[in-house]
């Protein structure tokens, strides 16, 4: 006996992968000195009821982060860089607050400071995050931040990571989040006490902000993804399991920026189907390349391998 799916609907999402295999010069070198309105927004982690990490000796986190911010900020404005700081005092704000002071200024980056904290006290290191859910870039400033964190600090490089969180997948520019080092480790407490430590923390955002904005501009932010998709009453109203099935979809570049069809950031359709109960019936996961670069307007159609 054949055991047939009804079909509610199918979902297509257009996927844009943004791992550029691109490495930043070790060097920070070619400073641009006359920018052209670039408007960097920092963000201090925590602040008012929110103390963040507390070290052994009580140092709080949200102290040093302001500290820190302050110091990039002057290092910014000094250069000729525009900068708006989400909080300027020991203030509490919620995420949604700082997510809305960087898109509502439009701001080209976005950089959130914090340090780190472990349950044990061996931990140290800095490592920096991006979002591969948020805006096209982030990786890129995120990575420049962090090399030319550990280059400044020496600190161990924990790495640029991919992180979920709030601030990273709902600013509407590339955006980073950088944790200089742990106040869990009572050594890196210290450090993280003095002003020459919190500078070099400084220092290295600031070059990895200006090194990402001298290869990249406003990167991604300065043209838009958008797709729409079709597909001429090709779905099917039933699928039967195990049963491989393929579906015309035609798929329209809306937005700004070309496709790539090649390469890591290549852009890819992906697709699940869901019964009339509202379960995903196709495993995840499925994809098909396009056969060729879009530029903008761009139509094609593509044929959607489908498993049920």
């Amino acid at each position: 006996m054949k055991k047939i799916f009804n079909i509610n609907k199918l979902n297509i999402f257009i996927t844009f992968v943004i791992i550029l295999s691109f490495i930043f010069t070790p060097f920070f070198t070619n400073l641009l000195f006359a920018n052209p309105g670039y408007l960097i927004c920092l963000d201090p982690g925590h602040g008012g009821r929110d103390p963040g990490a507390v070290g052994p000796t009580g140092l709080m986190e949200k102290v040093v982060n302001l500290d820190i911010a302050y110091k990039v900020k002057n290092k910014l404005q000094a250069k000729g860089y525009s900068v708006v700081m989400t909080r300027t005092s020991d203030t509490y704000l919620s995420l949604d607050q700082r997510v809305a002071i960087a898109n509502n200024n439009k701001a080209t980056v976005f950089v959130s400071i914090h340090n780190n904290a472990f349950i044990l006290p061996t931990p140290h290191g800095t490592e920096t995050y991006y979002s591969s859910s948020g805006a096209p870039y982030g990786y890129y400033l995120a990575d420049a931040i962090q090399q030319r964190v550990v280059a400044n600090t020496g600190s161990n490089n924990r790495g640029t990571k991919d992180g979920g969180f709030y601030v990273l997948n709902h600013t509407n520019m590339p955006a980073a989040l950088q944790e200089g080092e742990f106040l869990s480790n009572p050594d890196k407490e210290a450090l993280l006490k003095t002003d020459s430590f919190r500078n070099k923390i400084a220092q290295g955002i600031y070059e990895g902000v200006v090194n990402y904005l001298n290869k990249y501009g406003g990167g991604q932010s300065s043209g838009t993804y958008g797709a729409t998709y079709d597909d001429a009453a090709n779905t099917p109203t039933s699928m039967e399991i195990n049963k491989t099935y393929t579906i015309p979809i035609t798929i329209t570049n809306t937005g700004t920026l070309k496709w790539p069809s090649t390469g890591t950031n290549k852009v890819n359709l992906s697709y699940h189907w869901y019964d009339t109960a509202g379960r995903r019936i196709v495993r995840d996961g499925q994809r098909t390349s396009l056969l060729s670069d879009m530029a903008q307007g761009q139509k094609a159609t593509l044929n959607a391998e489908v498993l049920a």
